[in-house]
Order: structure tokens, then C-alpha cells, then sequence
């Protein structure tokens, strides 16, 4: 804890810093406001968690780095601040911690969006050579609905991404009109060419909207 120096990171002129420039996300209008997700006590919280404890899952510890052979605190630093820009850009400057719903065509957005966005197949992205036992298997039963908001939308929005398996041959996730604000569950597919949205739980979550 003194070795990865959080100490220097509890000062309230740091909090006021972090509050200030990092923990600010924009409305459709371009103004800042303080982030509604993310704030500086659940920073210190997951910082301390992960730079002392970490988590084990699958038999396999993750921890933040701070250099495999000696303990750097410099090294530990640069990563949060890496971490940190990367969070900016992925989730706090949009306050959201789900993926949401940004890929139409024509006005309208397939709701099976949640299979993957811009011409991706987020179930069938797997690990790399020699790590195929840290992917996930597919649940085709699995249900689940996102948190679906963020900043970057303004009037009316795409509902929130969702999964259930498909009760029959026709049972279709449809689409949402930007035109109208209303959905349809007529047939109508993503880029890949899914027009259902079992299995397709694996949307971006979290900070770094992680898939």
C-alpha cells in the first residue's frame, strides 16, 4: 500500500485534480459535468483492491502491475495513468458502463447490435494461441439486459442491449426507428447478418468496456 504510493493519490488537492480533469463526462451539448458512474471514492476503493489483493478467477490471480522481477512504483503510476486514459475514452467522458447502441443503418438500429457492432461477432472473438482456456463458452440460455444509457445520446435513444434465446424460428430481436422512437420485432439484421440475439450477451462492460 505505502510502496505503490496511493498515499500520494488521498491528498484533496489530488481528489480535487482527479474530480476535476479526469472524472468529468460531456453532454450532447459539449458541457462537462461530474461523472454520475465513476467517482473518486470507487477509484481509491478498486485501486487499493487491485495494487494489494487482486482477484483470482479461473485458477489465475490478476493484480495491477507494478514489474514482474522488483516492485516499481513508477511503473504502477504510469499503468493507472494509462488505465485511467484509456477509461476516459472508452466510458467516463460517455458516463456509461455498458456498451450502447451506436451502429444504424438507414435511421434504423438493429437491436441484435448486441451480437457486435461495426462488422464484429463478439461471441466468436476468442483468445489467441495458447489461451483458448481463458475464453468463455457461449450460454445460449442466458438473459441479461444493459444498463444502456450514456451522455453521448440525446432525445430519444436505442433501447438498452439485451440476450434471451430464441423461443422460435421467428423470433426476432428487431429494430428500433430513430425516426420514430418506436420498436418493431420484424426481422432486421445487424452487419453480420443477425437478426437474434441469443448468445449474444457479450457486449462492452465496465471502465474499459471490456468484451
Amino acid at each position: 500500500y505505502e510502496f505503490f504510493s496511493i498515499t500520494r493519490l488521498e491528498t484533496e488537492s489530488m481528489k480535487r485534480g482527479i474530480e476535476s480533469t479526469v472524472l468529468k463526462s460531456i453532454n450532447p451539448a459539449g458541457i462537462a459535468y461530474p461523472s454520475t458512474k465513476y467517482s473518486y471514492e470507487g477509484l481509491m476503493i478498486s485501486l487499493k483492491e487491485m495494487s494489494l489483493r487482486g482477484i483470482t478467477s479461473g485458477g489465475r490471480r490478476f493484480q495491477f502491475y507494478i514489474s514482474a522481477e522488483e516492485q516499481r512504483t513508477d511503473y504502477g503510476l504510469a499503468n493507472l495513468a494509462l488505465f485511467l486514459a484509456m477509461a476516459m475514452t472508452e466510458s467516463i467522458e460517455r458516463d456509461t458502463c455498458d456498451e450502447y447502441n451506436i451502429d444504424a443503418v438507414a435511421g434504423r438500429y438493429a437491436l441484435s447490435n448486441a451480437c457486435g457492432q461495426n462488422n464484429r461477432s463478439y461471441q466468436d472473438e476468442v483468445c489467441t494461441s495458447g489461451e483458448e482456456d481463458m475464453s468463455c463458452p457461449v450460454d445460449d440460455q442466458m438473459e441479461m439486459v444493459s444498463s444502456g444509457y450514456a451522455s453521448a445520446m440525446s432525445g430519444r435513444a436505442p433501447p438498452p442491449f439485451f440476450c434471451r434465446p430464441k423461443a422460435s424460428s421467428n423470433d426476432y430481436a428487431g429494430y428500433w426507428d430513430r425516426h420514430d422512437g418506436a420498436s418493431s420485432s420484424t426481422a432486421y439484421s445487424n452487419a453480420r447478418g443477425r437478426s437474434d440475439v441469443e448468445g449474444c450477451c457479450w457486449w462492452g462492460r465496465g471502465a474499459l468496456l471490456t468484451r
